[in-house]
């Protein structure tokens, strides 16, 4: 699985820079994903960016769930006013601001309250609950438990 981190808003790249050495650093991440710096996925309809993406090739055994709970770690050590997203294949994940990390797939978005993001059993559930059709709001909202 090929996973792009961005920060959309570090205009010096400096949080990108200390994401960064945090993935070098954490040991799941080190040894299940082949780390990378590349030119970020443009948006359609954008003029481009001139910001990097951190480019995660993640071994297909890899929880998704423990390296949203490393960008929570992350938040809460190094305090960076950027929000985070994780973009992959099917699904679109931002920790924000404030430490919420919203899921969204296909039109259903869940959101894992700040106080539950680092709990891998709270994203792991999120995680399965942006897939399935069932649990969530008619406008296919909904919050994870935290």
């Amino acid at each position: 699985m090929i996973l792009y981190v961005t920060l959309p808003t570090d205009e010096r790249g400096r949080d990108q820079r200390s994401l960064l050495a945090w993935f070098r650093q954490h040991d799941e991440i080190r040894t299940n994903a082949r780390i990378t710096l590349v030119p970020a996925p443009q948006q359609p309809g954008s003029m481009g960016s001139v910001f990097d993406a951190i480019q995660l090739a993640l071994d297909p055994a890899f929880d998704l769930a423990n390296l949203l709970v490393a960008i929570a770690a992350w938040r809460r050590a190094c305090r960076p006013q950027a929000a985070t997203t994780v973009q992959g294949e099917a699904r679109t994940i931002t920790v924000q601001a404030n430490g919420d990390v919203v899921i969204t797939t296909e039109g259903r978005t869940v959101t894992v309250p700040a106080d539950a993001a680092s709990d891998p059993a709270s994203v792991r559930q999120a995680l399965g609950g942006a897939t399935t059709a069932d649990g969530g709001e008619p406008d296919g909202t909904r919050r994870a438990a935290g």
